[in-house]
């Protein structure tokens, strides 16, 4: 019979005991990662793809349809809108999908006898690029701000770019409420809609000195308020 050997006791000459090596943060790491198991590509992963996709390659074309023949597409009519929405309410959506130095020209027209808007709004979009990415987002796509059950339906406008909105907004006479004004921006910064007019029509614009929009003070605060120096020569 074997009797269980007794521990050494360190004398002298003799080797230290072995100790183990403390486990650090990293130990923990690297044994955790080897633990992993690799992400399995299942067929619902596959269809789910394909299906994203398809959708973006369907989008494109619409894209390329609906602006056939159309010079610079930059500016966008939007359907489906919540009833109530101003256009205020219409930059706080865009917000959500881009950026707001993505656009330069937000415009919801309101029915004064009904109280809400004509159910579209219009939108400028800074170059043709960003209008095929702003498409790509929204079509289709529900309101998040508001509670409408059918989503966002984009198509070009008639009156394309910034100064063809504000020439055809003078032209088309009748001063809407303070609230409901086009809203114009310069590098994601709120306009004062007296230097917009008059920077891009002179002739039919109020002279600098009429007092602002009381929804400047709002959209200052919304958005901070940007001067004209520079927008003209864009």
């Amino acid at each position: 019979w074997l009797k269980p050997s007794r521990p050494r006791t360190r004398g002298f000459g003799s080797r230290p005991p072995l100790r183990s090596h403390p486990v650090t943060r990293s130990d923990r790491v690297r044994n955790s990662t080897m633990c992993i198991k690799p992400t399995l590509i299942t067929a619902e992963s596959r269809e789910t793809q394909a299906k994203a996709d398809n959708c973006s390659a369907f989008q494109a074309s619409e894209f390329d349809k609906l602006t056939a023949g159309i010079l610079r597409p930059t500016t966008w009519m939007i359907r489906n809108l919540p009833r109530k929405f101003s256009a205020w309410d219409l930059v706080r959506e865009l917000d959500l999908h881009v950026d707001r130095t993505s656009y330069d020209f937000v415009y919801v027209p309101w029915d004064k006898a009904s109280l809400h808007n004509m159910g579209y709004g219009f939108v400028n979009f800074v170059d043709v690029d960003v209008a095929r990415l702003s498409y790509a987002m929204l079509e289709g796509q529900p309101w998040q701000t508001g509670m409408r059950s059918r989503g966002a339906k984009l198509a070009p406008a008639r009156v394309q770019g910034l100064a063809g909105n504000l020439e055809r907004y003078t032209a088309a006479g009748g001063e809407p409420e303070a609230g409901h004004r086009p809203l114009v921006f310069q590098n994601g910064a709120y306009v004062d809609l007296t230097s917009a007019l008059q920077c891009f029509c002179p002739a039919a614009a109020p002279p600098l000195s009429h007092p602002p929009s009381p929804l400047s003070s709002a959209a200052d605060d919304f958005s901070g308020h940007s001067s004209m120096s520079g927008f003209c020569d864009e």
